[in-house]
């Protein structure tokens, strides 16, 4: 036997009709143990993995391309594969002409000198670098020449569906809580709890606050304002994705705290009034992990009854008659 290497060729049949579950493999043209071992291995590996595995004849010109070319069992099988001897170099060179993808790659595999290259890793190889190669094929803003057969996605690792907002949730982001009533923007740490409780759709509890930057003025002084509001909801994806739109809709408390800083003769005062609120929100989810999201948010605010600033005597300011709370951060399920 010469000390050579093995070259293993993949290589999709040029066929304009393809046999999704046909994969067909070249008999060795020399008469050689080692290949003729090979061969029977990559046939059960490929039937193992579910496919119809045909023998097709090779040829003596030493071309494999060619001789690959040329196998026409009817009807055209989806891939040809063939292991030969490779003068001049103790390697294994894998190769792969992807109809799929469109792409043809190679890969050599260098074997020490006085290591042995065992036939069952030629076969499993092979099975490898097809997977690689679909994968590859299978890349976000990847385009594939051709929609990739149901037998051959098998090999395809089985993709893993968006968790968000599966499961238990917690999403932190920064908000500002904006009034068109006369209090102005203010900004808030935004807390959400979630609770998956089917298929695109979670419970919600919604913490935002203190927030701090809004104020209401009047000719006897200014009122600093802070604000914080809690709901409990429903949040409804309506499309799943790696971009995913969604509503929800909740009710809870609402809280203003203003502190003023009279104009003499005045004297400041501070005061605390409640109300219940009811939100509703439009948002879009972005998947940066399988259990993970980037939000981006603006929910309309309304209070009852509605809540006003008295700065000496004048209303300079009212709360949720609406606001509007915008806001952007992670999520996590878990």
């Amino acid at each position: 036997m010469r000390p050579a290497g093995i070259l293993l060729a993949l290589l999709l049949a040029p066929a304009p009709a393809l046999s999704a579950s046909r994969v067909a493999v070249l008999d060795p043209v020399e008469s050689d143990t080692m290949l003729a071992e090979a061969v029977v291995r990559l046939r059960a590996e490929l039937a193992s993995a579910g496919f119809e595995v045909v023998r097709a004849a090779g040829s003596a010109t030493g071309d494999v391309r060619a001789n690959m070319e040329q196998v026409g069992p009817e009807p055209a099988p989806l891939a040809t594969l063939a292991i030969v001897r490779a003068e001049g170099a103790t390697a294994i060179d894998v190769w792969v002409v992807d109809r799929v993808s469109g792409k043809t790659s190679v890969r050599r595999v260098e074997a020490l000198a006085s290591s042995e290259i065992v036939p069952s890793a030629l076969a499993i190889r092979a099975v490898d670098l097809l997977r690689a190669s679909l994968l590859e094929a299978a890349l976000p803003g990847r385009t594939p020449t051709k929609e990739v057969p149901a037998d051959l996605a098998t090999l395809l690792p089985a993709p893993v569906p968006p968790r968000w907002p599966a499961g238990a949730g917690l999403g932190l982001g920064i908000g500002v809580l904006h009034s068109f009533a006369g209090l102005g923007p203010a900004v808030t740490p935004v807390v959400r709890f979630s609770l998956g409780v089917a298929a695109q759709v979670a419970l919600r509890v919604e913490l935002a606050g203190p927030a701090f930057g809004a104020s209401a003025q009047s000719r006897a002084g200014v009122a600093a304002v802070r604000q914080e509001l809690a709901n409990v909801g429903m949040l409804v994806v309506l499309k799943p994705g790696a971009i995913q739109p969604f509503l929800s809709a909740a009710f809870g408390a609402y809280h203003v705290h203003a502190t003023g800083d009279a104009n003499p003769p005045n004297t400041g005062k501070s005061g605390d009034a409640w109300a219940l609120v009811g939100a509703a929100s439009g948002g879009l989810a972005v998947q940066i992990g399988s259990n993970s999201a980037l939000l981006a948010e603006v929910e309309g605010v309304v209070t009852f009854p509605g809540v006003a600033v008295d700065v000496g005597g004048a209303i300079s300011g009212r709360a949720g008659r609406p606001s509007i709370l915008a806001s952007l951060g992670p999520s996590w399920s878990f």
